[in-house]
């Protein structure tokens, strides 16, 4: 009966502290600290992602990110209609973040938008990160 208390004490403790977790309200939230930037960055206005990018992901250590996926789909879609691009697993420290790098050389077919799904163990499902739309596009003297 002790044990199966203390269990549902920290299952509780668990959620509760999962709960707290600004991102889950919305990876808008200035205390949730998720940054992706692209290099080059997509260009105002038009939206072009130029191709070949460099795409870093900046999560928060308390996060506890395990890996990222990229996921492409159309803009608008639904969550059904996106399909793996790319899986980040390897991760290195910058600060307080962990900091993910995807290299990307090719456009993903003719999806225009892209969801980036960051995975912790700490958490049921991944948080979504959306980047629509956008036009992909090679970049001139690839």
């Amino acid at each position: 009966m002790r044990l199966l208390c203390c269990c549902m004490l920290l299952a509780g403790a668990t959620i509760a502290c999962a709960q707290m977790e600004p991102c889950l309200a919305g990876v808008q939230d200035p205390g949730c600290g998720i940054k992706i930037t692209m290099n080059p960055p997509l260009h105002a206005g038009d939206n072009v992602l130029s191709v070949p990018n460099e795409i870093t992901i900046e999560v928060p250590q308390r996060i506890k990110p395990i890996r990222v996926a990229v996921l492409s789909g159309p803009a608008g879609g639904a969550a059904e209609q996106f399909k793996p691009f790319a899986e980040i697993k390897h991760s290195s420290k910058d600060g307080g973040n962990l900091r993910f790098k995807l290299e990307m050389k090719s456009c993903p077919g003719n999806d225009s938008a892209l969801n980036f799904n960051i995975y912790s163990p700490k958490f049921p499902y991944p948080i979504s990160v959306p980047v629509q739309p956008f036009e992909c596009k090679l970049r001139e003297g690839q």
